[in-house]
């Protein structure tokens, strides 16, 4: 964790292919619910085991590309898993 207040944490990890990437999640809260939205992204095109990566990957900075999170999975269909599942419990009444 390298940053973390009240209202937002910043994760970089790395991962065993040697990506940097990083997890934001900013937390905004009402009067009795709190609504968390996170992103999750890589910070480069090649990973940082490949010599010259910094330079390669500043040179690509403007190219889109889609970053899989943990486990490959893209944060948008984890988001999607995890809403399935609360609204299964939900229904069966847990």
């Amino acid at each position: 964790i390298t940053t973390s207040t009240t209202s937002n944490v910043h994760v970089r990890t790395w991962t065993k292919n040697e990506w940097l990437d990083s997890l934001d999640v900013q937390f905004i809260g009402e009067k009795t619910t709190c609504t968390a939205k996170a992103s999750f992204y890589a910070t480069g095109f090649v990973p940082t085991s490949i010599p010259g990566a910094p330079i390669i990957n500043t040179a690509f900075a403007w190219f889109p590309f889609a970053s899989p999170g943990p486990g490959g999975e893209m944060l948008q269909d984890y988001r999607l898993r995890v809403l399935e599942a609360l609204l299964i419990k939900k229904l069966k009444g847990q």
